[in-house]
């Protein structure tokens, strides 16, 4: 282990893989879970429904870089996901992109593809001059139809749905719809030979940026990426993991952090630090809606998780925070639910 700090609950250093000059680096990526399960027939479903669509969505760099490529994601698709053609672009401004920053996406060399239900697939390597902490547009033509069930919901974001169509190639796609969620996008990879690394932030709510501004990419974790970009520290991605009314070891909101811990962190390229920040949802989740933890459990954290020689600090930080839970904390007038 390199060291450990803390950060509110805890940061652990992974070990550092040697750095290759062109490993790729995680810029940004979101953390998925399924949406609501389709309703009767009779019923009103109010997951949207994609068929002949081009759907832009824009996404923030941490790191910057020279060739990108992009990861999509079926994971919770109750049907394949078509994608009659894809492209990326430095945006502009709304939905519009830069000129002379456009290319076209491909898999295995082919501009369509096809995800099966809780498929995984990586785009072929694309050349372009990707800016550190900027907006890239990432078009994608839906060609078939599918229920928008592998998302993450809170993007505070705006995404943009164009009217029937293929414009991924478009300078500028008039939106027939306006969301703030992100839609079936896995991550952003870059290669940058000069970085050292990727600090991943898992959490809740507090790491999501719940009651941030929307579009303005003021969640701590953006704000810590533009802290480190900007000091002598040497160059490192910071990808958000949060999942708004998460919790540690039960499914509260999205499959809990000890079972996406895998997928969500360890999986990323180029990993090396992880910042976690979960626990509050726990003790204050209302009756029937996850399983309490065993007693084994409420000693400490799940031994599958990573850990430090800091007992003490673990211990404090715990006790307060089940006092505050006594005090009846976890529900503030805000939040009715309880959940952060």
């Amino acid at each position: 282990m390199r060291g450990v700090l803390f950060a509110a609950n805890l940061l652990v250093a992974l070990p550092a893989t040697a750095q290759l000059p062109e490993r790729w680096l995680a810029t940004w990526a979101p953390s998925h879970f399924a949406a609501a399960p389709k309703p009767a027939p009779d019923s009103v479903d109010r997951v949207p429904t994609y068929a002949d669509r081009t759907i832009r969505q824009i996404v923030r760099t941490t790191l910057g870089g020279d060739r990108v490529r992009i990861r999509l994601t079926n994971a919770y698709g109750e049907r394949p996901l078509v994608i009659g053609a894809a492209h990326v672009a430095v945006r502009d401004t709304g939905a519009a992109t830069r000129a002379g920053t456009d290319r076209v996406i491909t898999f295995g060399g082919r501009a369509s593809a096809t995800l099966g239900r809780g498929a995984v697939m990586v785009s072929d390597p694309v050349d372009l001059r990707v800016p550190a902490l900027s907006d890239l547009a990432i078009s994608i033509w839906v060609k078939d139809t599918i229920r928008a069930s592998t998302r993450h919901a809170l993007a505070l974001q705006t995404n943009y749905v164009s009217s029937v169509g293929d414009y991924t190639a478009a300078t500028s796609v008039r939106a027939d719809t306006m969301i703030r969620q992100w839609l079936w996008l896995a991550g952003v990879d870059i290669t940058n030979a000069t970085a050292t690394g990727v600090i991943v932030a898992i959490g809740n709510s507090i790491t999501d940026g719940v009651y941030s501004s929307p579009d303005a990419n003021a969640r701590w974790p953006d704000v810590l990426a533009r802290r480190l970009l900007g000091s002598t520290e040497p160059a490192k991605a910071v990808v958000n993991a949060g999942i708004s009314g998460n919790g540690v070891l039960s499914p509260i909101t999205g499959p809990s952090a000890l079972a996406r811990f895998e997928r969500d962190v360890l999986m990323q390229p180029g990993v090396t630090h992880v910042i976690v920040l979960e626990g509050i949802n726990d003790p204050g989740a209302r009756r029937g809606q996850y399983r309490p933890p065993r007693p084994r459990e409420r000693g400490g954290p799940d031994p599958r998780l990573p850990t430090t020689d800091h007992a003490g600090s673990r211990t404090r930080h715990r006790d307060l925070r089940r006092d505050a839970h006594a005090d009846g904390q976890h529900d503030p007038p805000h939040n009715a639910s309880g959940r952060c």
